[in-house]
């Protein structure tokens, strides 16, 4: 069979940004400047390639040289200047930052694969997982935090390890997985999986170690942005700065036993004491069924509030309107000037039915239309300027809340723990701190203010009709309140429901997009495109279920206010047709009706914005969920007394008696019964295997 290949052929790579700009002069200047600033990016230059099944080619050079950048090249995240670029087959990539999901062990390896448990089990054993599974709570079936928080760097870079060997793909590109593994478990994983495992395909190894090259069929020498290609043999001869190379790397080279370095240790320095001890971690041995349980499961489900909107939240929101004014002053304030610009408006239209029914005495002379003008004028101008003062209350109340609310949960996540970070999902905080930050700032003050002001100016309208009807519409009113009521209260609940499915299920979209964001090379390498789409969709449609449902609720609730309303709007009609008398009666029962009418809208939209208002105040409850004394918080971060200075440590010195350590509460001990005491300027080396 023709064996597939990896060809670079005079190709030059430059990392390139597309100019985004509209059409027109700024555009083209502005490619201008940006084909400017790619010219100073870092470029490969006349990269020449040819490389083929089973062979293991070895990419070395200093730091800043260009291996990951060769690397991009190969994955097409660079963009080719010139030369060809020929890849032929499926490609398995492990990036320099091991690429980890917020999913268990099993489910990093497979990637949403089907489970296939030899080849599984041969994963596992050739990136040395094996033994780590034995500490790991719950397995392979232990969930990995996000960016693989509960496990150390080593454990990560075998995960991603044992993702690319489980592909079982024709190319594998492995950008220094090596350095953050310890050296014997490095040397194993390069036997075992690359030598053994991976001897019959092409692999693309970036390393600083450069005891690997024997083993390598080509090797290639990065020296700024220029590669240098052959055996290893041939580059000792033919390259001066991979001569140099291996110089440095061999007066760097570390002693040739433990035992010759502990021996050189004291001659450094007479005065270092030099101890030794030796602590066997053995957690699951000790760990309760309970804790094993505790650990396995990483991420807890995000918790849903249910019924109606506590009291609480709405003490809080507008408690913080304005400094030292409880809530229920601040909402009487409120309604007070709203009511008050409500009359004014009234008023206006009343001397409006007033002048109306003068014609004809003005007419004769008996009264003087500027009167009326004035009285219009003074009456509108006083409507103006108490909806004005009542606006701008409202508005800058509303923001000193919503700053207030802001403020103290950023100051909760500031002094949260870590375990709290560690235990939950960044889309979660993303969306308090965007989406219900920005109901809390804008959507809510409008939903409330235009509650209060509606339920104002229905209870006026009420009150004006049923005086000019002589009380009649009471009898009518009463069974039409009532249905009001039932609609709204079953519009209420339903639609109180679906808003807050509809913010804990936003909080998932957030986290796998962020999740995607940042293995996106891995992604487009693996060729695992659509599948991180279509889950996005999922996603999507899982999100967006609950607000079209709460259109439609809404569609329902505003097909039966109108129906209720055209009842009330007849109810009336009938009443002032049997009541009106004269010329005066009839200008009233006008402006009765007009008033009426007006009021079918603004009822319908005040029953809306009641329950507009207690969904909006779902993001209150929300981010009030990241602040107050339930939400954890480390130790105070100052003394209630400052220490004398005779209390103050004078050296640099740390004892540890009998010390044990768990991450957070109910999970297993890591650490246990660990004594060591470090003196003063003492150098203290930690070793162990990772993890």
């Amino acid at each position: 069979s023709v064996a597939r290949v990896c060809v670079l052929d005079s190709a030059s790579f430059v990392y390139q940004r597309a100019a985004r700009a509209a059409p027109g002069k700024k555009a083209v200047e502005k490619v201008k400047e940006q084909s400017h600033k790619n010219e100073k990016a870092f470029t490969l230059t006349d990269v020449n390639l040819d490389l083929r099944s089973g062979e293991l080619c070895i990419v070395v050079g200093k730091v800043g040289s260009g291996k990951t950048s060769l690397v991009n090249s190969i994955l097409g995240e660079m963009a080719r200047r010139s030369g060809r670029v020929e890849v032929t087959g499926s490609i398995a990539y492990v990036p320099q930052s091991a690429w980890i999901l917020n999913k268990t062990v099993e489910k990093n390896v497979i990637l949403e694969s089907d489970m296939d448990t030899t080849r599984y089990e041969a994963a596992l054993g050739a990136s040395e997982l094996v033994s780590d599974l034995d500490i790991l709570p719950a397995g392979d079936k232990t969930e990995i935090g996000e960016k693989g928080i509960n496990i150390s760097g080593g454990q990560k870079q075998r995960v991603a390890l044992a993702r690319a060997l489980y592909a079982d793909r024709d190319i594998y590109i492995l950008d220094d997985p090596l350095s953050a593994l310890d050296v014997h478990v490095g040397k194993k994983v390069f036997d075992k999986m690359i030598q053994q495992h991976l001897s019959t395909k092409l692999v693309v190894l970036v390393t600083h170690n450069l005891a690997l090259l024997p083993a390598a069929d080509k090797v290639v020498f990065m020296d700024d942005g220029k590669a240098v290609v052959g055996t290893l043999a041939e580059l000792r001869e033919s390259s001066l700065a991979f001569q140099e190379l291996l110089k440095a790397s061999l007066r760097l080279e570390e002693p040739e036993s433990i035992h010759e370095g502990m021996e050189m240790a004291p001659s450094v320095n007479s005065k270092l004491e030099v101890s030794s001890t030796l602590v066997s971690v053995k957690v699951r041995n000790g760990a309760t069924d309970a804790e094993r349980a505790a650990g396995a499961k990483m991420t807890q489900a995000e918790v849903r509030t249910r019924g109606s909107v506590k009291r609480n939240a709405i003490e809080v929101y507008f408690g913080s309107f304005f400094r030292g004014l409880p809530a229920a002053f601040t909402i009487a304030f409120i309604l007070l000037l709203m009511a008050m610009a409500e009359g004014m408006q009234i008023m206006t239209n009343w001397w409006l039915s007033q002048w109306s029914t003068s014609v004809e005495l003005a007419i004769s002379g008996a009264h003087d239309h500027a009167y009326y003008i004035g009285m219009y004028g003074a009456f509108t101008a006083g409507a103006m300027l108490i909806n004005f003062v009542a606006q701008i209350t409202t508005a800058i109340g509303a923001v000193a809340a919503a700053t207030r609310l802001h403020d103290r949960m950023l100051t909760a996540l500031l002094n949260a723990p870590m375990w709290w970070f560690e235990t939950t999902p960044t889309g979660r905080t993303l969306s308090r701190c965007s989406k219900d930050v920005d109901e809390a700032d804008n959507l809510l003050r409008e939903a409330f203010s235009t509650m209060f002001r509606c339920c104002i100016e229905s209870v006026s309208i009420l009150i004006l009709v049923s005086v000019l009807t002589g009380g009649w519409l009471c009898v009518g009113l009463a069974p039409v309140l009532v249905l009001y009521y039932y609609a709204l209260q079953y519009y209420r609940k339903a639609s109180r429901e679906l808003k807050r499915l509809d913010s804990v299920s936003k909080s998932p979209v957030f986290s796998h997009f962020a999740e995607t964001l940042n293995g996106l090379s891995s992604v487009r390498a693996f060729q695992c495109e659509r599948m991180f789409m279509q889950k996005n969709l999922v996603q999507l449609d899982v999100n967006h279920r609950a607000y079209f449902l709460s259109n439609v609720a809404n569609r329902w609730l505003s097909i039966r206010l109108e129906l209720i309303g055209g009842t009330l709007t007849l109810c009336t009609c009938i009443i002032l047709v049997y009541t009106s008398k004269g010329t005066a009666s009839a200008a009233l029962a006008g402006l009765a009706l007009v008033y009426i009418t007006q009021m079918l809208n603004v009822l319908n939209w005040g029953v809306r914005q009641v329950s507009e208002t207690e969904v909006r105040l779902n993001a209150v409850e929300r981010l009030l969920e990241y602040q107050g004394t339930d939400f954890p918080k480390e130790k105070a971060e100052y003394s209630d007394k400052d220490p004398k200075d005779s209390q103050w440590p004078r050296e640099g010195e740390i004892e540890l008696c009998n010390y044990s350590m768990r991450y957070r509460t109910g999970l297993p001990l890591v650490l246990r019964d660990i004594s060591a005491k470090i003196p003063p300027g003492s150098r203290v080396g930690i070793c162990g295997r990772t993890g």
